[in-house]
């Protein structure tokens, strides 16, 4: 692997770890450590990727402990993918903790969504226990099917996915309604 135009470069340490502001790279890139969705800050179209301050770049073929690699502007997982499962304690769901979030509701509910992720598409799944009430206001930029929010029965549990390419602006839902607890 091959480097110019580094600025900012730090000493090698003794496994061969350098840290460094910026530069241009030829050929592999090895990651040592995890690299994870807070590392990177910027996924741009032709997939080249801009990463936090802290990350440390090795040399070697571009091996991420947990499997991925950007191929062509795109992430390949091999393995097992995990994400958080965010329990919500009140119902304003806060985009920046994960993608999947979990709520039993006993009364009346009016969800609200915070810290919606910009300049990308963000999805989400909400499952929602029903236990004493079916009744749930979503903001008015969810917009479902034939524009009719589905109809929930009480003891049931639910899956809605939604989608934006607008920071929020406007969602796209879905359900998967009525489970049995």
């Amino acid at each position: 692997t091959s480097a110019s135009s580094l600025t900012n470069t730090a000493s090698v340490n003794s496994t061969g770890i350098a840290t460094f502001s910026s530069g241009n790279f030829t050929g592999n890139l090895n990651v040592g450590g995890t690299l994870t969705y807070e590392d990177v800050t910027n996924q741009d179209v032709i997939g080249l990727s801009t990463f936090r301050n802290g990350v440390r770049v090795t040399q070697g073929g571009l091996a991420v402990s947990a499997g991925i690699s950007t191929i062509a502007g795109g992430v390949d997982v091999t393995g097992v993918y995990k994400g958080n499962i965010t329990a919500l304690s009140g119902t304003t769901i806060d985009c920046s903790l994960g993608n999947y979030f979990t709520k039993t509701i006993t009364g009346a509910t009016t969800f609200a969504f915070s810290n919606v992720p910009t300049s990308c598409v963000y999805s989400m799944t909400v499952e929602v226990t029903c236990n004493g009430s079916n009744s749930i206001t979503w903001p008015a930029a969810v917009k479902w099917p034939a524009d009719t929010a589905p109809t929930l029965s009480d003891g049931k549990t639910q899956l809605f996915t939604l989608i934006t390419d607008d920071g929020g602006t406007r969602w796209r839902a879905n359900s998967a309604v009525d489970y049995v607890n």
